[in-house]
């Protein structure tokens, strides 16, 4: 039996991860700050260790034994990857570290490999996560230690709150409700995208093949799609022909329309993890399919999505600037009180009706 952790592990990803990792009878121990609940109540087999890894002392809690394998998917940046490098290497059998395709650089061609050019800019998300790669690759190549790390792009599935999934909905939502989906006639650009459990059995694979050492992965599903490709799919899924509503780009730059990922093209070239790991992906239908499912099981944390400025997109209509300033002030006053979820200086539905009065004087 292989004793693995899991630094996060109850979100999204990690929570995929834990139970497949749990049915297949592995020991799992659990690192994270105990924020975020699971979806599902954990196993009781499942061992929490509650811990910052801003504080590098609290890691001594969970490296007091050793690990066949450590998943990291909660490693920002060098400081959250180095004491476990300088301090715990000898406990850990194999590191598989998360990483991201937004460490590469836009690419003239939308095509990206392990390969591709990487930004270092430092703090920022893709910037982080590059250096980070760096420290581990350069400690795996100096001391012979086991890392392997991957980098997903556009990860959708159950469980997911964030903007694939939600986005998703999005578009399942407006064509269930036969609402216009507007896109923009000049910007179709192409990406791929990657179902959660297609992420989870590669690093499965990875965890049992040593042929992964030392490696990286770029990892997303094999179809290509465009904005319409994947409102035709969702439309075919939900059984509902999409009203599809061309628009000229009439600077709606700060518009969220079907696909928010990448302004431009964005494509991984995922052959080497196919080939290395004998790695097989879900058909974008079928994962969609699957997620639809949940998403109708689960309304409540999604809502009825609204297209922001959709008012001005669906008339034709330029977005005037004050209201792009609006949305601004919107956003920035909405990710304040995100981190103070207590309203003190007014009452909590008094609040919601206030942003409601505000998001549709803004057009959102």
């Amino acid at each position: 039996m292989k004793k693995i952790a899991l630094l996060g592990g109850t979100h999204f990803i990690g929570y995929h991860l834990l139970r497949n990792l749990f049915s297949r009878g592995y020991q799992i121990t659990i690192f994270n700050r105990g924020i975020t609940q699971p979806p599902i109540p954990l196993p009781e087999e499942v061992e929490v260790i509650v811990g910052n890894r801003n504080n590098p002392k609290d890691f001594q809690k969970l490296f007091c034994k050793e690990f066949d394998v450590v998943f990291d998917l909660s490693g920002y940046n060098e400081n959250h990857i180095l004491p476990i490098v300088r301090d715990y290497q000898s406990s850990i059998g194999h590191y598989i570290f998360c990483s991201t395709s937004s460490v590469h650089k836009a690419s003239p061609s939308g095509l990206l490999d392990e390969e591709s050019p990487r930004d270092f800019t430092r703090n920022t998300y893709g910037g982080d996560k590059a250096l980070t790669e760096e420290l581990l690759l350069s400690e795996c190549k100096a001391q012979k230690w086991p890392v392997t790390i991957f980098r997903p792009s556009g990860v959708f599935g159950p469980y997911d709150y964030g903007r694939p999934t939600r986005q998703a909905w999005l578009v399942f939502y407006r064509l269930i409700n036969s609402l216009p989906i507007p896109v923009i006639n000049e910007k179709k650009p192409s990406f791929s995208l990657l179902y959660v459990d297609d992420l989870v059995n590669g690093f499965i694979q990875a965890m049992n093949n040593g042929n992964s050492h030392g490696n990286v992965y770029g990892i997303s599903g094999d179809e290509v799609s465009s904005e319409l490709d994947f409102i035709k799919i969702c439309g075919e899924i939900c059984s509902h022909d999409p009203e599809i509503h061309l628009v000229e780009d009439l600077g709606y730059e700060d518009v969220q329309l079907v696909h928010p990922w990448a302004k431009g093209d964005l494509v991984i070239d995922s052959t080497k993890v196919k080939t290395d790991l004998a790695l097989n992906f879900t058909s974008l239908k079928a994962a969609l399919s699957i997620t639809y499912s949940w998403l109708t099981l689960h309304p409540e944390h999604f809502g009825r999505p609204s297209l922001r400025g959709q008012r001005y997109v669906l008339t034709r209509r330029p977005i005037p600037e004050y209201v792009k300033i609006g949305w601004r002030i919107v956003d920035r006053a909405t990710f304040i009180l995100r981190l103070n979820k207590q309203f003190s200086w007014i009452g909590k539905t008094s609040s919601l009706v206030f942003w409601r009065f505000i998001k549709k004087w803004l057009g959102q």
